[in-house]
């Protein structure tokens, strides 16, 4: 916040940033193809390799399932995205000067 605005947070602020925060989590956490379309193809969740099948109606295709743990670290590097973009928004950062 600092950065953006130069100036630290008001608690109301930051008690609305934190809260964008959570609903954020969650609905990522409930819906981890959300979270990825948001971070797009380029973002690894892990080093792992994809399993890969082929069909013969379709070329090779990428499938693996994530851990829980990467879906969870899907969901929070997309939430602290979408928190980001929504700071970025705000009146005061587009009218600094």
């Amino acid at each position: 916040h600092r950065a953006l605005v130069v100036r630290p947070p008001a608690a109301e602020e930051l008690d609305l940033v934190e809260q964008f925060y959570a609903q954020q989590l969650t609905a990522f956490r409930s819906n981890p193809p959300e979270a990825r379309e948001l971070l797009g193809p380029q973002f690894e969740v892990s080093s792992s390799p994809a399993t890969t099948s082929t069909s013969p109606d379709s070329a090779t295709t990428a499938i693996r399932e994530l851990s829980e743990s990467e879906r969870e670290r899907l969901a929070e590097v997309a939430a602290w995205t979408a928190t980001a973009r929504a700071m970025f928004a705000i009146d005061e950062v587009q009218s600094r000067e």
